[in-house]
């Protein structure tokens, strides 16, 4: 015989249960002036239990299998998480008795019963579970990696708007996702895409941190990206102002939601550099080696010099307070310019580009120094870091200014002294 279902009861697998309240709770804060927005909102309906939470800026929806029917309630997502933890039973219960201020949620997952007191279901802030706007579906192992690397690269500031978050672009050519925080750029080729849309949207660092966190590439076949334009508006003098598009993202399980940030993405294409002087690197040995002497650098000499030669590279760092490091591997000029370039680099963004990298070996394509002529030193030049077999994963890094005098060695052979230049030995000794 079926199983009998009661009122106001719903009867589900307790560890499917606490899986979609961990979902929730990678949105939901545990601590906030208004208590309502530490709680998720759950319902159940053929067939369905769907728990919904959010932070005002960033909202999910996620659904469990169950059996019964439960009306609308609201209750503390960590108290919920915690009584679904200590549970023994496979299955669990959810019931409401009461009404009003005296309504509580049972949950039963044993010999135990928790009443979990309520709130207001009317107080709560509106969630959007329907994704509109025209979609992409994605690769959730391509979706979860490029947003993993894009977010490396985001500005941490909020007040930065757009550059603290992620541009998501498509074109004929495919989708991309583009991160900078100023100081380092990266683009992340998407190759498998399907479906209608084209046109670029910024996805907040929130809404893709959370994303990267619920994408599951073993068990998600598709993760569907949906951006709804809005309309734009005119301002106080009649000029239009372009309004932030809604996003949506999604698994077969849950669905976000979230809204551009205010502000244009910069004209990154503008920043990349033009191909010049390429070295081929063994990827794995050269983060050994920044890693290491990275170990010498600290917040007053916070780069690595790299000496980059025919056959090459040597990544020193340090000061006579902190001590020097020093370390050299073997490289292969490629061509495109000068085969002797000095510079310096943030270890730690050199660092990021090499891991996020899938190669085994990594071009590093930088151009030959300037002579800023009115301090008489040079300046490095942005570097394009990708591996060696595909360019799927692209950094410009931003070099570091460390007053290396002129000379033949930090501006290339083609240079030639004039009066109150340093001497070509002089340099090389300093370089």
């Amino acid at each position: 015989m079926p199983r009998r279902v009661k009122r106001n009861c719903c009867t589900l697998d307790r560890k499917l249960l606490l899986a979609a309240v961990a979902r929730v709770s990678k949105v939901v804060v545990s601590r906030h002036p208004k208590a309502i927005l530490t709680c998720l909102r759950l319902r159940a309906a053929h067939g369905q239990l769907q728990l919904a939470g959010t932070d005002l800026d960033t909202a999910i929806v996620t659904t469990v299998n169950c059996e019964g029917s439960l009306p609308v309630c609201v209750v503390r997502c960590d108290e919920l998480a915690r009584r679904l933890k200590v549970a023994k039973s496979a299955e669990c219960t959810l019931r409401l008795d009461g009404e009003g201020a005296g309504q509580r949620l049972v949950v039963n997952g044993g010999a135990v019963e928790h009443a979990l007191p309520t709130f207001d279901p009317k107080e709560y802030p509106p969630v959007r579970a329907i994704p509109k706007g025209d979609y992409v579906l994605c690769s959730p192992e391509e979706l979860k990696t490029g947003l993993g690397t894009a977010l490396l690269a985001t500005a941490r500031e909020p007040s930065r708007y757009a550059i603290d978050g992620i541009l998501f672009e498509c074109d004929e050519a495919g989708a991309r996702l583009v991160a900078t925080d100023g100081r380092r750029l990266v683009t992340r080729e998407l190759p498998e895409i399907e479906g209608p849309f084209r046109g670029s949207a910024i996805l907040p660092r929130r809404l893709a941190t959370v994303a990267q966190k619920l994408i599951e590439p073993k068990l998600d076949a598709n993760i569907v990206v949906h951006i709804k334009p809005n309309p734009p508006t005119k301002d106080s003098n009649g000029q239009e102002q372009r309004e932030p598009a809604d996003l949506f993202v999604g698994g077969p399980r849950w669905m976000l939601w979230s809204c551009e940030p205010e502000g244009r993405f910069p004209r990154y294409r503008d920043v990349v550099p033009v191909s010049k002087s390429k070295f081929a690197i063994d990827r794995a040995r050269l983060i050994e080696l920044i890693n290491e002497v990275s170990l010498a650098t600290d917040d007053c000499h916070r780069g690595v010099t790299l000496d980059l030669s025919s056959d090459r590279v040597e990544v020193s760092a340090g000061s006579g307070e902190i001590g020097k490091a020093r370390g050299s591997i073997p490289v292969e000029f490629l061509g495109g310019g000068d085969d002797h370039i000095v510079t310096a680099v943030h270890p730690a963004f050199l660092a990021d580009a090499l891991r996020s990298i899938d190669d085994e070996q990594i071009v590093l394509n930088v151009g030959q120094n300037k002579l800023d002529v009115t301090c008489n030193t040079v300046r490095g030049c942005p570097a394009l870091i990708y591996g060696a077999g595909t360019k799927h994963t692209c950094w410009t890094v931003m070099p570091i200014h460390t007053a290396l005098p002129p000379g033949r060695r930090t501006l290339g052979t083609n240079f030639q002294p004039g009066e109150g230049d340093e001497a070509p030995e002089r340099a090389v000794a300093a370089a």
